[in-house]
This record gives structure tokens, C-alpha cells and sequence, in this order.
């Protein structure tokens, strides 16, 4: 991925024929840099960081996380983190943990062919937000769902949009089974959110876990500081799919995709 657009595909897990029909992805890409309440009306801030190699037998990958430091003037921090890189080409998830000063993410593999998840080092963007604000700009709205297990429910968002495009994760660990954040019935002013083990565990995620969310326009929305944002879908297939945004950010932006059900 580059400032003009980036390319997107589907992964089975390592298990699987590799054989999947078209499944349509949600996509947010946010202008990097950063913006203050004063002017956008909420504080945020990116970051592009780099997991570390846990391609090691003598290490548990588990231990192979990444900080996000959030800033101290953030009242309720709400992160949301993707992949924005193919290195390691198993099929892989971002997880996050909260420590003292933030966050720290774990580019987290399944296990259906081996259980051995070592993972080659990915880039991870991120955008960190603080959604304790009261309002936020016409056309985006940033939340946190708590209690997200594998049974669909549905999350209520304050602003009416009229045509959303809605982006979730990554969810929190603290359930160890690995799996995926999905999104389905997304209306103008709510949706449905499930975290989804792959399907060679037991699908059974009771443990409650904790994911952010974005809300935008489909299209391209403005914030008043200037940064960009831009929604949209694809239908994205085990085949690589270029997406073109509808015009070069200035550098290369976070991009963060939710399946869609």
C-alpha cells in the first residue's frame, strides 16, 4: 500500500482449500499525523510501527508485542490497529493487550495446519482516539464496544450517518483462542459486532473482549484540521484486488478492514 491505494485479499486459515467466494470488506483510510479537540473536536493521533520477527522456536510468540503509547491528555482511549503489510504470508490477526501507558499489539497466527505461530515482522498502523468526547465532526463517529463475544450484538452509535461504512478491531486478548472481529447489519445508526474463532476451534468465545470502532461516511470526509478520511467496500477475494482511493493522500495513510457478514 502506498498514498494512491493499497491491495486486499482474503486468507482461509492455513487448514482450509484456500477456495473462497467473494466477501465483502469494510475499509477506513485515516491521513497520518495527528489533530486536537480545539480544532477537530476530538484529539487523535497515528502510528505506524513494526511487530517484532517472532519467527523463533525458542521464544513463545505470545510474548511478541509492539507498544502504543497513548497520549496523557486522552480520557478514554479508543485504538484501532490493522496489518498494512503481507511479510509473513500465514494467516494472521491483530490482538491487543492494555498496559500502564497504552497499549501493545500481537500479530496473532492461528494454528489449523501446526500449531506453531511464529509470525515474520508486519507493519501495523494504528489511529488512537480519545472518544470520550461529547460529539464528534458530521459523518464519523469513534466508540468502544465492551463484552464482545461470539454471539452478535448489536452496538448503538450517537450519530445518525447515512451511508456508513463501519470498521472494528482489533479486539483485546483476553481470550486466548484466535480469531477475527465481523460486523453485520450496519444501518444509520447501529450494528452488529461477534468476535469469530476460525473454524477449526470450537467457535465458542464466551470470554468478553474489547473493540473499537469507526463509523464514517462512504465516500471521502473532511475534518476540519484537514485530515483526510476515506470509506468504502470491496469485495475482496483469495486473489489480490487493487483499491484506488479517490485521491493521493499526502503520505501513506492507516488503513484498518473489518469482515463483513
Amino acid at each position: 500500500m502506498d498514498e494512491t491505494g493499497f491491495l486486499i485479499q482474503t486468507q482461509e486459515q492455513e487448514a482450509a482449500d484456500g477456495l473462497h467466494p467473494p466477501q465483502n470488506v469494510s475499509w477506513i483510510a485515516w491521513s497520518p499525523g495527528s489533530g486536537q479537540a480545539v480544532v477537530d473536536g476530538f484529539d487523535w493521533r497515528t502510528e505506524s510501527l513494526v511487530s517484532p520477527n517472532s519467527w523463533d522456536f525458542y521464544r513463545n510468540p505470545r510474548d511478541s508485542f509492539v507498544a502504543v503509547e497513548y497520549p496523557d491528555s486522552f480520557d478514554k482511549t479508543c485504538l484501532l490497529a490493522d496489518m498494512n503489510s503481507l511479510n509473513g504470508t500465514n494467516t494472521a490477526s491483530v490482538r491487543y493487550r492494555r498496559t500502564g501507558a497504552g497499549a501493545e499489539l500481537l500479530v496473532d497466527e492461528e494454528g489449523s495446519s501446526s500449531p506453531e505461530t511464529g509470525h515474520t515482522d508486519e507493519i501495523l498502523r494504528a489511529v488512537a482516539v480519545d472518544c470520550s468526547a461529547d460529539s464528534f465532526p458530521i459523518g464519523v463517529t469513534v466508540g468502544r464496544a465492551d463484552g464482545v463475544t461470539d454471539a452478535w450484538t448489536r452496538v448503538d452509535f450517537g450519530q445518525f450517518i447515512l451511508d456508513p461504512v463501519v470498521v472494528a478491531g482489533p479486539a483485546s486478548l483476553n481470550g486466548s483462542d484466535p480469531g477475527v472481529v465481523e460486523v453485520r447489519n450496519v444501518t444509520s445508526l447501529s450494528f452488529d459486532i461477534r468476535f469469530h474463532e476460525w473454524d477449526y476451534l470450537d467457535g465458542l468465545h464466551p470470554t468478553g473482549e474489547t473493540v473499537s470502532y469507526i463509523v464514517a461516511e462512504r465516500g471521502v470526509t473532511t475534518l476540519p484540521s484537514g485530515a483526510r478520511i476515506e470509506a468504502g467496500t470491496i469485495a475482496a477475494t483469495p486473489t489480490m484486488i487493487e483499491v484506488l482511493f479517490e485521491a493521493p493522500f499526502p503520505e501513506t495513510p492507516v488503513v484498518i478492514s473489518t469482515v463483513l457478514r
